[in-house]
């Protein structure tokens, strides 16, 4: 799955994380780039929530990912199918 972003779209998303208390708690997000133009705006974005009690890091491979937020590589079946599920409704609606 790929997804394209702006710097816009990394701000909004900063005042969008710092303001949803649902968000706020002791947890690991993994964030996964595929380019250098990905990992500098991730990298920003983790700059601004460094202060958070939330854990975000950068990966290059699913694998690594999942096992650094505790998940297995047969998960990642699961997540790719709810974001295909995803795709799928929002091409509809």
């Amino acid at each position: 799955t790929h997804i394209n972003f702006s710097v816009d779209d990394v701000s909004a998303y900063i005042e969008f994380a710092t303001n949803a208390t649902k968000m706020h708690g002791d947890r690991r997000s993994a964030i996964l780039t595929n380019t250098p133009n990905q990992t500098i705006f991730t990298s920003l974005y983790i700059l601004e929530v460094q202060n958070s009690p939330s854990h975000v890091e950068i990966f290059s491979t699913m694998d690594a990912a999942l096992r650094w937020v505790g998940l297995s590589s047969v998960d990642n079946i699961k997540i790719e199918a709810v974001i295909n599920e995803m795709k799928t409704k929002a091409d509809v609606g």
